[in-house]
């Protein structure tokens, strides 16, 4: 047998909701047992499409970082930038090696983001209408559907 995690979590959500959950005589109990089964029908979703999240967030954050080095007037951040911008291929697809690529990206933005608005010119304000865009897809992105 190959457990698949997703058929997995969404086996426990259709036995929690057929048969577990009417069974339950408190409130509490059955209301605990509803927010659990919620949460976990959630996580079926989210696992199912999170790596491929992650890693086209990721590129999309490295997009910006190259192209944004060459507005930063600091060249010690704008080679970090630009070395954020250009990493290679992950030693391996585990989920906590995609989550760090992606927090470092995101952590290096956050640094970038902070210089773009301070760099005066048509240029700069273009990168900080791109930077804010890129945030607005990566919230939509992470919404549960």
């Amino acid at each position: 047998m190959k457990p698949d995690p997703n058929i997995v979590l969404k086996g426990i959500v259709r036995t929690y909701a057929r048969e577990l959950i009417p069974e339950l005589d408190s409130a509490y109990s059955r209301n605990s047992a509803i927010l659990g089964n919620g949460l976990l029908n959630i996580l079926s979703v989210e696992f199912e499409r999170l790596i491929d999240r992650l890693l086209e967030e990721t590129a999309a954050t490295a997009a910006i970082l190259r192209d944004a080095s060459v507005l930063l007037p600091d060249e010690r951040l704008a080679l970090r930038a630009r070395t954020a911008g250009v990493k290679p291929a992950p030693a391996n697809f585990r989920l906590s090696t995609i989550q760090a690529m992606n927090d470092a990206a995101r952590a290096m933005l956050i640094e970038v983001h902070a210089a773009i608005e301070a760099v005066p010119g048509p240029e700069a304000a273009a990168m900080n209408d791109r930077i804010w865009a890129e945030l607005q897809a990566s919230t939509v992105r992470r919404q549960v559907r």
